[in-house]
């Protein structure tokens, strides 16, 4: 969990800090979890949460260290999206969407389909 996270951000930043100091410019982005810039544990992710807050305070330490060289590093924390979209769908009176998805997640392929087009050859 903290090398996919934590060791891949700093090797990233390792990695274009040099050529960023040069131009004295650059662009660091990196991905958090709601809450992990502040202590909001949520059940069953004790160390996704310990990752992607480490991953917040490097990307802070690091943002104070790079200014002076006309480097910004932030962290985005995209949101829950899990049938959100479902939801919403339903508040704005698109009922035709909910029924679209439904039948959508019901369809299943043709056996004459090409082998690239089924679930087996995405994964």
């Amino acid at each position: 969990m903290f090398d996919g996270n934590v060791r891949s951000a700093v090797q990233a930043a390792r990695a274009v800090l040099p050529a960023m100091r040069e131009a004295r410019f650059g662009r660091i982005v990196l991905f958090g979890m709601n809450g992990s810039s502040e202590t909001r544990p949520h059940r069953g992710f004790t160390l996704h949460q310990a990752a992607k807050s480490a991953v917040t305070a490097f990307a802070r330490g690091l943002a104070v260290e790079e200014a002076r060289h006309g480097i910004t590093i932030n962290v985005i924390e995209p949101g829950d999206i899990r049938e959100k979209s479902l939801t919403r769908a339903a508040r704005s009176s698109a009922p035709h969407l909910i029924r679209a998805a439904a039948r959508a997640r019901s369809r299943t392929l043709p056996r004459s389909s090409p082998s690239w087009l089924r679930p087996s050859a995405i994964s």
